[in-house]
This record gives C-alpha cells, structure tokens and sequence, in this order.
C-alpha cells in the first residue's frame, strides 16, 4: 500500500515577519533548519521533504505574531498570509498553508479570513 505524506505541522518564519516582529523585540532565532523564505532554505525545504517522500507541507508561522494593538496584529497576519500566498502560488503541488488571523481582535480577524481565503491553498484552522 502507498501512502501519501502530508506534513501538517511545518514551521515557516518569512523575513518579512522576522524584521517586522524585531521591532517589537520578537524576532526569532532561526535554527538551523530551513526556517525562512530565503532562497537557500526554500531549495533546502523541498529537498528535504522530497528525501523524506513528503508530498507537501502546510505551512503555519513560527513564532506567535499577536499583539494588543490591532493594527500591530493586522500587519502581522498580513505579512504572514501575503507571503505564503505568494509561496503557494509558487509550488502549489508542494505548499499549502493555514490562514494566520490578527488575534485577538475578532472583526478584524473575520475581514483577514475573508480576504485570505480568496488564495488557493490556504486552510482554516487553529495552530
């Protein structure tokens, strides 16, 4: 029997996040895996997933991104769901990813939801 290896749980931190979460003295350690949305680390994640025969990672944020201030946790969630869009886009047989929300600010969240889920391989659900 062959089985089909989807990743659910893969950790992804892009730059822009990083540099934006600094500001606020949150950046991220990246460890030394593929963590990031560099060029190297991208190369690096398909490889990786292709000697382990996953056929494709959902992507979730690596650090968590929300703020008291809502603007502060929009721009998060933005940053966040516009650059997996652009990832999946890229490798949509390969990347998948869950729609990150600006919590804990709920009509904020619904419009972020609204708005990223007119992307293609995004999924709802709770990280």
């Amino acid at each position: 029997m062959k089985h089909t290896i989807i990743d659910v749980h893969a950790h992804y931190q892009p730059r822009a996040l990083n540099a934006f979460m600094g500001r606020f003295g949150r950046a991220t350690v990246v460890p030394r895996v593929p963590w990031t949305d560099t060029a190297e680390h991208l190369e690096e994640r398909m490889r990786l997933m292709e000697g382990a025969r996953v056929r494709m990672q959902v992507l979730s944020p690596g650090t968590a991104h929300y703020f008291e201030d809502r603007a502060d946790s929009c721009e998060a969630a933005r940053i966040i769901n516009n650059t997996f869009a652009s990832l999946i886009e890229k490798h949509p047989m390969k990347l998948a990813a869950y729609i990150s929300l600006p919590l804990p600010h709920v009509e904020a969240s619904l419009r972020e939801l609204e708005r990223a889920a007119q992307n293609q391989g995004f999924y709802v659900g709770s990280h």
